[in-house]
């Protein structure tokens, strides 16, 4: 049997299942991201799911709830795991390292 996965190298609400932990796997690089006629400089950060490599680019949202787990400095998240939450048709994420933090909406990038 071949196993197929469609869901491409980018952490999304396709590429996911709820409840499965992503481990950050470097302190990732800066890129920019065209949606809409519009470009942005985005933080593309290496993870590992289910044994998969894929890339997390974390929304402002995201973005500033990792910095509160885990501090400024990406290095610092190397190692560090979120969780995939899938909650009406979006995908969140829940810092492992601090369960009580609130879900933060993390929008899916197609």
């Amino acid at each position: 049997m071949v196993e197929t996965d469609f869901g491409g190298d980018f952490v999304t609400i396709d590429s996911t299942e709820d409840g499965q932990i992503a481990t950050i796997k470097g302190e990732g690089e800066f890129g920019e991201l065209t949606f809409q006629g519009k470009t942005k400089t985005v933080l593309n950060i290496p993870v590992e799911i289910d044994g998969k490599d894929k890339t997390w680019t974390p929304g402002v949202k995201a973005g500033k709830m990792a910095q509160k787990a885990w501090g400024k400095d990406s290095k610092n998240w190397v190692g560090k795991q979120f969780e995939i939450v899938h909650i009406e048709n979006k995908m969140l994420i829940r810092c492992k390292d601090n369960p009580a933090e609130e879900v933060v909406n993390e929008a899916s990038k197609e």
